[in-house]
Parts: structure tokens; sequence; C-alpha cells
């Protein structure tokens, strides 16, 4: 089970809390800002600390036991531990069409709209999707929570995999040069609550038909 679940519940009266602050200034519910903060985090080498804008061009790392939450958009990201992404563009433009996740891990709930997200050996388009992404060192986990995504693998023979999930699609890239290999994976390091929790930040729930089929 994700670690960050307990976590989630003990901010969940925070979060609550803040309701009143953001029904007197609105334009606190979707700004560019790091939402929640635990451990070491930084954002272009500089220690974050809530309420820090996040916007294009930006690199944001964290360190052990370190994790945040950001919002941009009206999308949102929540990395792990030892974690490095980098999101591309330039802050003139507000809207992040590409990222690159270095190490670690990131769920995302992101709104319609297309983007790209290059990850070791492999590259995902995102259209409107819940996501979560683990890089290991022989491997990259991508699993599509729900929304569409598409799979492409870099080498010599590239794979590409369209998916289209309501509930849970995974697949794992096993690292190699010349020729990655993109096999079937099951569901791991992230659980339901992540998703719904992360919607929340942007008014959203999950689409109804993201349950279990069982």
């Amino acid at each position: 089970m994700n670690s960050s679940y307990p976590l989630n519940r003990r901010n969940f009266l925070t979060t609550a809390g803040s309701i009143l602050l953001i029904e007197l200034v609105p334009s606190l519910l979707y700004a560019d800002i790091i939402r929640e903060i635990e451990g070491p985090v930084s954002v272009n080498r500089q220690p974050a600390n809530l309420r820090m804008l996040v916007q294009p061009g930006d690199t944001i790392k964290t360190g052990p036991d370190g994790k945040v939450i950001f919002v941009i958009g009206q999308d949102v990201y929540q990395l792990g531990e030892q974690s490095t992404l980098q999101l591309e563009g330039s802050s003139k433009n507000p809207i992040v069409k590409a990222l690159r996740l270095i190490s670690g891990t990131l769920i995302g709930a992101f709104d319609a709209g297309s983007k790209r997200i290059q990850v070791p050996s492999a590259a995902i388009g995102i259209r409107g999707t819940g996501f979560f992404i683990q890089i290991q060192p022989h491997r990259t986990y991508f699993c599509t929570c729900y929304g569409k995504t598409e799979l492409t693998t870099e080498g010599n023979q590239s794979q590409r995999q369209l998916i289209e999930a309501s509930y849970h699609i995974a697949y794992s890239v096993i690292h190699d040069q010349a020729n990655p290999q993109l096999v079937p994976d099951s569901m791991q390091g992230h659980i339901d609550e992540d998703l719904f929790y992360l919607e929340s930040f942007v008014g959203r729930k999950p689409p109804e038909t993201f349950k279990s089929p069982q």
C-alpha cells in the first residue's frame, strides 16, 4: 500500500480548514503554487515552501522522505521522495506541454489537453489522464489509472501502445538503450485514494467509471 495514504488522511483536515480562505480569495483555488510539502524539496535549487510559484522551465527535486504536491492550471502533480522533474517551456507561457521525469515517482491528475512526458527509454503522451510513474534502475513503470495515453519506446525497434483505461492499466519499459522492451504489468505503488485526493485540489473527481471491475 502506498505510504502516502496516511499522510493524505493527516492533511485532510488542514486542507478542509483552508476552504474558508479559498472562498474569500477564489484565485487561490487554482493558483500555480505548491499546496503540500514534506521533507527536503527544492525548486531550481532553492528550498521550496508552501505557496511558492511553480511554472514552466522549473526543476523540482525532492530528497529522502521528501514529497510535494503542486498545481499548474488545471493539472495536479505529486512527486515522491528522491524525485527530479523538469517542466519544459518558459515562464512567458503558463501552459506546460512537456515534462521530463528523471528519477523517482510522479502521480498526476491532468485536465484535457495533450502533454508529453519523457522518461528513460520512452515517451508518454497524456490526454486528460490520471497516471502514476515510477523510475527504477532497470525499468520505468507506468500506470494509466484512467483516461487516454500513448506509450512509445525508444531505440532501434520502437514499440507503440495506445491505452484507454477506466481503471489502472499498467506497463513497464525494460531499460535497454538499443531495444527497450514494453511488457504488461500490474497495479502497484499507488492506490485509488491518491487520485481522488489530487483531483480535489482542482475541484474535480475521477470519472464515474473509475472503479474496480471486481
